[in-house]
């Protein structure tokens, strides 16, 4: 394979500020803005480069979510009220074989967007994001079996929209936007490292910690 782009067939509706999510081989695209909060589920399939769209839209139309896929559901999780200068705590779970969506149990803590999501062990770990404009250190951990979710260590600093990704069971969250205390949000290229697992009775097993600069 060589080390180049292609361009495959455009998406229905164009926006920012989406969630993805892959399930059985295909790209799902849900929500986003353009230039107001949207709430069509657009989907992708690589063999035939084409796309299709949900019959079901998300219930509510949202910019700024987040995404992470357990077992074949689409979770979705916060976003933005478009107007309202307001984010949301909901997290709705989107059965792409019935075409459903289902309320789950809401995040517990600060309604947020622009968060990052990663699964791991079944798990769905939302860190970061912000309320509106102040970025947040929060970690929060969705189990979808009991519909309950597990406050966790926060990291270092707070950042919004920042990315994450695991890498042999620990997670990384990487960059995003970060208030160094004047008030004035900035990028950041730090890198910051969860080891895994989260043990909830005893935080002390779960350690946040600065690798990059």
């Amino acid at each position: 394979m060589s080390d180049t782009w292609t361009t495959k067939a455009p998406i229905p509706k164009a926006r920012s500020f989406a969630a993805p999510g892959v399930i059985n081989g295909k790209l799902y695209v849900v929500c986003g803005i353009d230039p107001f909060d949207i709430s069509q589920v657009d989907i992708y399939d690589p063999v035939a480069n084409s796309w299709s769209t949900a019959t079901n839209p998300m219930v509510n139309a949202r910019g700024a979510v987040a995404s992470g896929v357990i077992d074949g559901i689409l979770y979705v999780v916060g976003g933005d009220v478009f107007g309202q200068n307001a984010s949301v705590n909901t997290l709705r779970a989107y059965n792409s074989v019935a075409d459903i969506w289902v309320l789950k149990a809401s995040m517990p803590t600060d309604p947020r967007q622009r968060a990052a999501v990663v699964v791991i062990d079944g798990k769905l770990y939302v860190i970061g994001g912000a309320t509106c404009c102040s970025p947040l250190t929060i970690l929060e951990i969705y189990d979808p079996v009991s519909d309950f979710w597990t406050p966790a260590p926060p990291s270092p600093k707070g950042k919004d929209g920042l990315v994450a990704g695991v890498i042999g069971g620990k997670i990384y969250a990487v960059s995003g936007l970060a208030d160094p205390g004047n008030g004035i949000n900035t990028s950041t290229n730090e890198n910051n490292e969860l080891k895994t697992p989260v043990i909830p009775v005893s935080p002390l097993w779960s350690l946040w910690f600065q690798v990059f600069i």
